[in-house]
């Protein structure tokens, strides 16, 4: 694939790495990988899922993915080298969250989908059959493997910006997920205004943090803020370097500044999409991404 440069200043994230041939083998460890863009994989002990895969291209030269945006960087696996896993959630129907192409894929592939009710209604029209979606609001908890995942809610009515919208996503449209597995709790909070009910959380082990300066997001300074409240969660970086958009603050973020704005600035990991990271085994991440 041919990507795109960088004509301004933009961080983008290290080169991508490809996930290996056992990527969703037991491991004996719950682990977790940045898909690029908001997507995220967690193999907990052989139980894999996906949050927000957005693994689909539909150029090579250059490197266009399926959001219509010419891309950074690649994703670490195409959605149709992806087969079956055992859970496929969404967090809200944004395209470059919900991408159709690989939704469509991986309905084909037979997995299962979990999102807000109105996605799997969307999901549907893909070719989502019965039996195949599993519909949530925040609050809701379900188990998948040995994970047990609690909806987290979130309100990103970004559609109010635009002066002829006819509708706005509600409380009911977006969330986030709450994953809680043997080795810690991993937190997915989705795109949102920050909400007292994020700060609310407790003993959260890892965060995914979306530093973009964006109204309809946390903001950099709110995401620093909730960071620190949450201060003693590892954080990996995501939402950022994968679209090739200087000038559209929702994807053009740069971690870097803000780490020396968190308390623990070692907390904050900036991951390359596809790298390794173990719950639980602090000590051996550097190990890892050595490794891989």
């Amino acid at each position: 694939m041919k990507f795109a440069p960088c004509e301004k200043v933009q961080a983008t994230a290290p080169p991508t790495v490809f996930l290996p041939a056992d990527w969703r083998m037991d491991h004996g460890e719950t682990s977790v990988r940045w898909l690029s863009a908001a997507g995220v994989l967690i193999n907990c002990h052989g139980t894999n899922i996906l949050i927000d895969p957005l693994l689909s291209v539909i150029s090579d030269d250059p490197a266009i993915g399926e959001t219509s945006e010419m891309l950074l960087t690649a994703p670490p696996i195409l959605a149709d080298e992806v087969g079956k896993v055992d859970g496929v959630l969404y967090t809200h129907a944004d395209n470059d969250h919900l991408g159709p192409v690989t939704a469509a894929v991986l309905i084909q592939g037979g997995s299962p989908f979990h999102a807000p009710a109105g996605i799997i209604l969307e999901l549907k029209t893909m070719g989502l059959r019965d039996g195949q979606g599993f519909a949530h609001k925040p609050g809701d908890t379900f188990r998948i493997g040995c994970m047990e995942i609690t909806v987290t809610p979130a309100f990103h009515p970004h559609q109010l910006s635009s002066p002829d919208f006819t509708d706005y996503y509600g409380p009911e449209d977006c969330c986030g997920f709450r994953i809680s597995t043997p080795e810690g709790i991993i937190w997915v909070p989705g795109d949102s205004l920050l909400m007292n009910e994020h700060l609310e959380q407790k003993d959260i082990d890892l965060m995914f943090i979306d530093f973009s300066d964006n109204v309809w997001h946390f903001g950099l300074d709110c995401a620093i803020g909730l960071a620190n409240v949450h201060e003693t969660a590892e954080l990996i970086a995501y939402h950022f370097g994968t679209f090739n958009g200087p000038d559209h603050n929702w994807c053009n973020a740069d971690p870097e500044q803000a780490r020396l704005r968190l308390r623990s600035p070692e907390r904050l990991h900036v991951q390359a999409p596809g790298q390794k990271y173990i719950m639980g085994r602090k000590s051996q991440q550097d190990a890892a991404a050595a490794s891989q």
